[in-house]
């Protein structure tokens, strides 16, 4: 006799019961859920089957199912530990105040349950609550000071909260008094990361990695310090064992692809790429009943491709844009919520049939991709890499606006932007644009060059933050409403100099000349020869000789600026 899943069915409640044991620590929850709905079916709702029932469904990203499995067995046994789980189950269906009932009560019952107390953490934190959900996330740690899980939560909480010496000085202390626990040295080895204290954040990793040797995030962040590091045949090591040790890595992927692009070995990095990446802001894809494109030829129908990534990615991959207008007939560009400022700069290249928000209704799509997606389906290789002209135009009207102001600006015009957008609610991100930044202090002696005008193309900070380049300093950024307004007062510059930010890809995109200063530890998107960074014709790069060294940086720019402002007006700004 077989079950309906192929599995051998099973004559007593006595041997289900052993069978569902059986699938539960084989981790195999889908088996696990047969058997039980077997059991409940034929011998009854159990309650204890209800239970376990309920764990597996959470298991297995069932959460509401879960739910009422698991409110059924607390209704007919009335146990607290059936709290935890129920409330984690709530949790996971977005119901954080349904979660705290059970969890809340969980606590009253059994304050030593330091599941309970990290659960409740979360649902605090998916409130807002972060002085409810830091005390239960202590709370946790006090019931089980080696629980990673809270340690990791409360430190997270800690950095949202500006508060990172805090989180690193919990972590290490949990590391030092439990030497043999992973988790702790793993987070103390993430939270060095941060700082960014490379050398300490390898010493702990590696402790990570000898105590729990089959963790795939330890060999990832092992892999990006070896790319801060500049060893990338290390970097390539470490994320391609985090992706033998867990395929579904998709941060190690990333890890790997970019290696990979960096060094320019284009097919597999672009697949890989596109593998990482296209999970990530697919609002058209999920507003939009239509498969993912292949790349194949569509003669009918429309392309909805999602502006994906951050600000300067989208102006980057837009480029290919009419590559694959020439395999489809119609192409419709995403673009919404943080990126609509891109929308109207966007507009203006005539391979785009239309550009969109979400208050549109768009008609005839038969498939959809994100924009960095296009070199993979595209089969582009190493030729995306080519550096290539303008591509974007700026509105005429605001062009000619803007000269007449520019107009009455002295020597030389300089475009500057010194800071990316740095992200603060998310460490990761808040991390690279540390790195990639510079303190507007730092190039104060650009100011001091004679016969050149320095212009602000610096959004997003205080107003006084640029008073460190002096009077001297034009700013118009209160101006500068979206991507097509920029554009427009760079048309009329001489030369734009920024940090590896979107104005570096808004002057590259409409053929100014760029000047770009690069940290050490560069994206992947600018490869490994500073003579050669791709992508835009009149791009170069003064990139950092070593971690964090903005000073010779600086130094190698502002004599490249003396001989520019030095140069006859015909020469080149090379």
């Amino acid at each position: 006799m077989t079950s309906s899943a192929g599995e051998p069915a099973l004559d007593d409640a006595a041997a289900v019961d052993a069978g569902v044991n059986a699938a539960l620590l084989q981790r195999n929850f889908a088996l696990a859920e047969h058997r039980l709905r077997e059991a409940i079916t034929r011998f009854g709702p159990r309650p204890d089957r209800l239970a376990m029932l309920g764990q597996a469904l959470i298991r297995l990203s069932r959460p509401q199912e879960a739910a009422d499995a698991l409110q059924a067995a607390y209704n007919a046994l009335a146990q607290p530990p059936l709290l935890v789980p129920l409330g984690i189950a709530r949790l996971l269906c977005d119901d954080p105040h349904a979660a705290l009932v059970a969890l809340d009560e969980a606590i009253a019952q059994m304050p030593e349950n330091a599941e309970a107390w990290n659960a409740a953490g979360l649902a605090h934190t998916a409130l807002a609550d972060d002085g409810r959900a830091e005390t239960a996330f202590r709370g946790a740690l006090a019931a089980s000071p080696r629980f990673t899980a809270a340690l990791a939560n409360l430190c997270d909480l800690l950095l949202r909260t500006q508060r990172a010496d805090e989180a690193h000085v919990i972590a290490a202390r949990t590391a030092h008094e439990n030497v043999d626990d992973a988790g702790a040295w793993f987070k103390l080895g993430h939270l060095r990361m941060l700082q960014p204290d490379v050398a300490g954040a390898r010493d702990a990793l590696l402790r990570s990695a000898r105590l729990q040797s089959a963790y795939s995030p330890t060999y990832q962040n092992l892999g990006i310090l070896d790319e801060w590091s500049g060893d990338l045949d290390s970097a390539e090591i470490h994320f391609r064992k985090a992706l033998s040790l867990s395929d579904d890595n998709a941060d190690a992927r990333l890890g790997l692809a970019t290696i990979l692009l960096k060094r320019r070995s284009a097919p597999e990095g672009w697949k890989l790429y596109a593998e990482a990446t296209a999970g990530v802001a697919k609002h058209a894809s999920r507003r939009v009943p239509a498969p993912r494109w292949d790349g194949a030829p569509m003669q009918r129908g429309t392309l909805l491709i999602d502006a994906d990534q951050g600000l300067g990615d989208v102006l980057q991959y837009i480029r290919f844009v009419p590559l694959a207008r020439a395999r489809v007939a119609r192409i419709v560009v995403f673009c919404d919520d943080y990126r609509a400022p891109l929308k109207p700069l966007l507009e203006s290249m005539s391979a785009i049939d239309a550009v969109v928000d979400r208050s549109a209704r768009v008609q005839g799509v038969v498939a959809t991709c994100n924009a960095s997606e296009l070199p993979h389906l595209l089969g582009l290789g190493e030729s995306a890499f080519a550096a290539t002209g303008a591509y974007l135009t700026p509105v005429p009207a605001a062009v000619e606006r803007w000269a007449a102001r520019v107009a009455g600006l002295d020597g030389v015009k300089v475009g500057i932007c010194w800071g990316g957008n740095p992200r603060t609610d998310r460490a990761d991100a808040h991390r690279i644009d540390v790195r990639r930044s510079i303190a507007a202090r730092q190039l104060a002696s650009l100011a001091g060059i004679p016969n050149l005008t320095l212009v602000s193309l610096q959004k997003g900070v205080p107003r006084d933050a640029g008073s460190a380049l002096g009077p001297r300093l034009v700013d118009w950024t209160d101006e500068l409403v979206d991507f097509a307004e920029t554009a427009a007062l760079i048309a009329n510059l001489d030369l734009v100099v920024s940090v590896d930010t979107s104005i570096v890809h808004c002057a590259g995109a409409i053929g100014k000349p760029v000047w770009m200063l690069d940290r050490f530890d560069n994206c992947w998107r600018w490869g490994t020869d500073v003579r050669n960074p791709g992508w835009y014709r009149d791009l170069r790069v003064f990139r950092q000789p070593a971690f964090g060294d903005w000073g010779a940086t600086v130094g190698a720019l502002q004599r490249a600026l003396e001989q520019r402002v030095d140069a006859p007006a015909h020469t080149a700004p090379r």
